[in-house]
């Protein structure tokens, strides 16, 4: 791995991190390990699409936005 691979995955943890922490206080939000995709705006998900919880923090920051929650809307599922 070179250092520029190493730059960009320490990045993506960031960002990983700050998404949680975004989920983490809102207290509206309700977490799990798997949620329906109702409306997926300009991402690259799928109405009605099942995704994880690592899923949904990869299209939080794909989304590039200050509120990541605000550009798609998804459902917890439960098991």
């Amino acid at each position: 791995m070179n250092i520029l691979d190493l730059q960009n995955e320490l990045l993506k943890d960031k960002k990983s991190l700050l998404c949680q922490n975004i989920l983490d206080n809102d207290k509206y939000f309700i977490q799990s390990d798997n949620y329906l995709v109702i409306e997926p705006g300009l991402t690259d998900k799928n109405s009605e699409q099942v995704i994880t919880h690592k899923e949904l923090l990869e299209t939080m920051i794909s989304t590039n936005s200050e509120t990541p929650l605000d550009c798609f809307t998804v459902l917890p599922l439960t098991q």
